[in-house]
C-alpha cells in the first residue's frame, strides 16, 4: 500500500522526483527522515524477532511503534547509523583514497541539523571562524594524510596502552580527529580544544549527535595556555599556514609538547620553512598564485623545527641571493612530517602552498643574501626582508 512500511524500505524518494523525503507516512505512523534509520531498525528486529507464521501486520506495526516511541532506542540507533556511514565513507583505520567530495559528504553528514546560519568565516574570539575551518575540512590531502598518522599513531599506542588520551588542539566546528579518533579506538578519551566559541558550540553538537559526550570533551579555550590533567598520548593540531605564518602552531606546541607522555606521539613531527626568490613579470605581481618555473633558483628548506625538546617561536634564515640583478620577490612555503603519514609537501594543500611575503627586493651587485626574520604566526604583511 502507499506509504506502508514495505514500500517504504524500498526507496525514501517522492515519485517521480529525484528530492530526498524529509519524511514518510508508515503503517505504523508518520516518521521523519531523520528517524528513519531507528525506523528500519525496529522493522528488522519486528521481522527477525516475529515468527512469520504469526506475525502479522498488527503485531509488527505495535512492535515498531513501541520501538520508536522510546527515546533511548531512537538515540542509539541514530548514532550507530552514524558511525556506520562515518565508517562507510573512511574504510579501514584511514589508509584510504580520501577525496574532496567525500571530505564533504563527511562534513555536511557530522553537521546535519545544527545551526551554521550566520556564522563568519574568520572568527572575532580568534582563530578561523566556522566557515573558514569547514573550509580546510576540504583540503583533502592534508585532511587524508593527517588522519593516516592519527590512526597510525593511535594503533601503536592501543598496543601497549590500557587507555589513551587524545588532546587535538583548534579541532575548529567538526572535531574530526578526536571523533574519530573515539569511534575507532574503544581505549581513547579526547580533549578538543578550539578558542573560537561558535566552533566549540557546534563541536559539541556534532560529538552529542555521535553520542560521544563521555569519551570526547570539548573545551573552549585557548591551547596556548591550556593545561591537561593528566599526560598527554596523542597531540595533535593543523593549526598552521604556509611558512609558519598566520597561526599560533609553534606557539601552541610549546605549551603543550611538554605535556606528552615521554612515549607519547606528536602530529606532526616537524614543520619546515622553505624559502626562494621568484620573478614575476608577466604574471600577477600581487597573486600568490605562481608557477615553478617563477623561481630564480629553486627554493630550498631554511628552517625546520621539531615539535618535541625546545621549540623556538623565531623564524630566522638567510638566503643567499644568485647571480640576478632585477627586483625579485621572496616567496616562502612549507612540508609537513606526519610520521606514518608522510609528508605533506609543497603545493599539495593551502598550508604548505607558495606565499609571497616580501615584494620588490633589489638584488644589487655585492648584496649576498636576503635575511629574514619573524615570529612564528606572524601576519604574512608584517614579514619584513633585508638585503645584505
Amino acid at each position: 500500500m502507499p506509504g506502508g512500511i514495505e514500500q517504504v524500505r524500498r526507496g525514501r524518494y517522492f515519485p517521480g522526483t529525484y528530492k530526498r523525503a524529509d519524511g514518510v507516512f508508515t503503517d505504523a505512523g508518520p516518521v521523519c527522515g531523520v528517524c528513519l534509520p531507528a525506523y528500519e531498525r525496529a522493522l528488522d528486529e519486528a521481522h527477525d524477532g516475529i515468527s512469520t507464521d504469526c506475525g502479522s501486520p498488527g503485531r509488527i506495526r505495535s512492535y515498531v511503534r513501541g520501538k520508536l516511541a522510546d527515546e533511548v532506542f531512537v538515540a542509539e540507533s541514530l548514532r550507530e547509523n552514524a558511525r556506520k556511514r562515518i565508517d562507510y565513507i573512511l574504510g579501514g583505520l584511514g589508509y584510504f583514497d580520501f577525496t574532496e567530495a567525500e571530505a564533504t559528504v563527511l562534513r555536511d553528514f557530522m553537521i546535519k541539523g545544527i545551526d551554521v546560519a550566520g556564522e563568519s568565516y574568520s572568527g572575532d574570539e580568534g582563530g578561523l571562524g566556522v566557515y573558514g575551518a569547514m573550509a580546510c575540512f576540504r583540503d583533502e590531502t592534508r585532511t587524508r594524510k593527517f588522519l593516516r598518522a592519527l590512526f597510525g599513531g593511535l594503533a601503536e599506542l592501543e598496543s601497549r596502552s590500557e587507555k589513551i588520551e587524545v588532546v587535538d588542539a583548534g579541532c575548529g566546528p567538526i572535531p574530526l580527529f578526536g571523533a574519530l579518533a573515539a569511534l575507532k579506538f574503544s581505549k581513547v578519551s579526547a580533549t578538543c580544544i578550539e578558542i573560537n566559541e561558535s566552533s566549540a558550540r557546534i563541536a559539541e553538537s556534532v560529538v552529542y549527535n555521535l553520542g560521544l559526550s563521555d569519551r570526547v570533551k570539548v573545551v573552549v579555550g585557548d591551547a596556548m595556555k591550556y593545561t591537561h590533567n593528566k599526560p598527554i598520548d596523542l597531540l595533535v593540531s593543523e593549526t598552521m599556514n604556509s611558512g609558519l605564518t598566520e597561526e599560533p602552531l609553534l606557539q601552541i606546541m610549546q605549551n603543550l609538547s611538554p605535556q606528552v607522555a615521554q612515549d607519547g606521539v606528536v602530529i606532526p613531527e616537524w614543520v619546515s620553512v622553505d624559502a626562494g626568490l621568484v620573478d614575476l613579470r608577466g604574471s600577477d605581481a600581487y597573486s600568490n598564485i605562481f608557477p615553478d618555473s617563477a623561481y630564480i633558483a629553486p627554493p630550498v628548506e631554511v628552517v625546520r623545527i621539531g615539535m618535541r625538546g625546545q621549540i623556538s617561536d623565531v623564524v630566522d634564515f638567510l638566503l643567499p641571493i644568485p647571480r640576478y640583478k632585477m627586483l625579485a620577490h621572496l616567496a616562502i612555503s612549507s612540508r609537513v612530517g606526519l610520521g606514518c603519514g608522510g609528508v605533506l609537501e609543497c603545493r599539495e594543500s593551502v598550508i604548505t602552498n607558495p606565499i609571497v611575503v616580501c615584494r620588490n627586493l633589489h638584488l644589487d651587485s655585492g648584496r649576498k643574501n636576503v635575511c629574514v626574520s619573524y615570529v612564528a604566526g606572524a601576519k604574512r604583511a608584517a614579514i619584513n626582508a633585508v638585503v645584505k
